[in-house]
């Protein structure tokens, strides 16, 4: 076991843990829940996260640096721990749980009748009223802009606010270029304007009235270029391909039901057999039905031992994902579909034992030969595959980052966490710093920081960092896998002194900011490359790789940005306690 670097107390935890089933709470330094599991042996499961194994993930190996204390609840059975765990994930929120978010539902187009003049625009949560009226869902979000410039351009709907409509005393642009009828300033009728809306709507009705629709403005787009007026023409001709989109592509025509039953359909890629073991990464997906029509679909990419599940834990794993998603969203179908890599009819159980979520029509079906739920699986499969083919390949894109950052760095191991610090002031007033967190190539804004400069008074930026550095890697166990540092051989020096003074052993890079120079002898400015220093070398680096160029200077321009935001909230309070 990994268990040099834990505290006696810990070590005493983890050796003494209960050998029943239950659920376990890891805690930061802070006393702060940052993981929720659950075990069928608690001391088992938990001596497996100090184990060294190839296998653990680099997001586990984050969550242990940060185990701090871990807390037992024993229960009386694996499935009173699943039950437990799922409730308690959905209390206290924590950081390294995996969360389902459900953040992809399709949009619908909304048009709002309170007003006399109404116009159309986007709605993500729909709720019929007789004072709206929607069309949708639309999977594709380019169809819905489409279907927005058709009414502006074409029918010349209004697209301002209810609050410009108010407020305007004479036309604006978009009359004055023919894309509206200016009912702001009574161009025109409540009459005339109403046999827009209902042109328009035509549009929406998918089926024959959209092939007419097509038919109809070839002809306009032919007899407009007949009368040279080619702008016009070229107006049609870009919305024909837009709605020649719409049929193309608008999935939830493909699919729907004659009833109006709600139905919820999870499905996991790839497939495995019975003999075969469950592969690295997975994608499990959610296909939702509201009244017979595709509403939502989601897909989540995981990876199974990144977050420390073994083959034989993998069916509970996604039941405690699939539960957690409902206690958070409390929108159970009537019809609750699973696929064959989600086997276990206990889920039934669970669903049946909250009653947060017990509904006596929700019916539980798992998908086999013989039920009329084939084509839809392999709708989801299609959908699955194409989301985990480009997971992958973003997957695979990180993963050449990450030894892009190592072999540059020359770092021991990869970059799985890089921070990076900046200071700012205005001629020594309001001394801030930040620190910006980038995880797996990725921006993790939650754990951004920012610093007020304590020590000193004045403008120093050696001794502005000096301080942010005992801050927040002497007096706290964080330690990121890479430090950047914003800017040049004098900044990495003085940072190196501050870590050599307290014996921190963390590999840092200081990134200087590319020079604007000018010969006077041309006419054209000349830029510099970006450079890194590096400790112990005397010359810089030149960025010539791309990805490493963007990741860096993404990294370092956020923590500007970062640092610069908190300097002038920090310098308006103090010009208003002047006042």
């Amino acid at each position: 076991m990994k268990i040099d670097h834990l505290a006696p107390d810990l070590l005493q935890k983890i050796q003494e843990a209960p050998t029943k089933p239950g659920v376990y709470l890891m805690k930061n330094a802070a006393s702060k829940i940052i993981y929720v599991g659950k075990a069928k042996i608690l001391k088992n499961r938990v001596q497996s996260y100090f184990q060294d194994r190839a296998d653990l993930g680099a997001k586990t190996q984050a969550l242990v640096s940060h185990i701090e204390d871990i807390e037992f609840k024993i229960t009386e059975n694996e499935k009173e721990a699943l039950l437990l765990e799922a409730q308690l994930i959905k209390r206290w929120k924590p950081r390294y749980n995996i969360r389902l978010k459900d953040d992809k539902s399709y949009p619908y187009l909304q048009l709002d009748l309170k007003h006399p003049f109404p116009r159309f625009y986007y709605s993500r949560r729909p709720r019929e009223s007789s004072e709206s009226q929607f069309w949708g869902p639309y999977p594709n979000s380019l169809i819905l802009k489409s279907l927005l410039q058709i009414a502006t351009k074409i029918h010349k709907i209004r697209d301002c606010s209810d609050r410009e409509f108010s407020n305007r005393s004479r036309p604006c642009l978009s009359y004055q270029m023919n894309y509206c009828t200016a009912p702001c300033v009574g161009k025109v009728t409540e009459k005339a304007y109403a046999k827009q809306i209902k042109s328009f709507k035509e549009v929406l009705e998918l089926g024959e009235s959209l092939e007419s629709t097509i038919l109809k403005w070839t002809e306009k787009m032919n007899a407009s270029a007949e009368n040279q007026d080619f702008e016009q023409a070229a107006i049609f001709r870009d919305q024909i391909k837009n709605l020649e989109s719409m049929r193309e592509h608008d999935l939830s025509t493909k699919i729907k039901f004659t009833d109006q039953r709600a139905r919820d359909l999870w499905f996991l890629y790839p497939q495995n057999s019975k003999e075969e073991a469950p592969g690295k990464h997975l994608q499990l997906a959610l296909i939702s039905f509201r009244k017979g029509v595709l509403t939502k679909k989601n897909s989540f990419f995981l990876n199974r031992e990144e977050e420390n599940v073994l083959p034989s834990d993998l069916e509970a794993f996604l039941q405690k994902l699939i539960l957690e998603y409902y206690l958070r969203n409390k929108d159970l179908a009537e019809e609750v579909i699973f696929s064959h890599g989600i086997k276990s009819k206990e889920i039934q159980f669970l669903f049946e034992n909250l009653e947060s979520l017990s509904q006596e029509k929700t019916k539980f079906i798992f998908i086999d030969e013989r039920n009329d739920f084939i084509k839809l699986a392999q709708f989801a499969e299609q959908y699955c595959r194409l989301e985990f083919v480009e997971n992958m390949r973003k997957l695979q894109s990180k993963e050449n980052l990450m030894n892009e950052i190592k072999d540059f760095c020359r770092l021991p191991s990869l970059p799985f966490r890089v921070e990076c610090l900046d200071v700012s002031n205005f001629q020594g007033d309001a001394n801030v710093a930040s620190c910006v967190v980038f995880v797996n190539g990725e921006k993790a804004s939650d754990e951004y920081r920012h610093f007020k400069i304590k020590g000193f008074s004045g403008q120093n930026d050696f001794a502005s960092m000096k301080e942010v550095i005992e801050r927040r890697y002497v007096k706290s166990a964080q330690r990121p896998d890479l430090l950047v540092i914003d800017g040049g051989k004098g900044q990495l020096s003085s940072v190196m002194s501050v870590f050599k003074e307290h014996e921190l052993k963390i590999p840092v890079i200081a990134l200087a900011k590319s020079r604007t120079e000018s010969d006077f002898k041309s006419s054209e400015l000349k830029k510099s490359e970006e450079r890194v220093f590096l400790a112990g070398e005397k010359l810089s680096r030149p960025l010539k790789s791309l990805d490493l160029l963007k990741f860096f200077t993404e990294i370092r321009n956020e923590a500007h940005r970062f640092a610069i935001n908190f300097h002038r909230k920090q310098r308006s309070k103090k010009l208003f306690k002047k006042k």
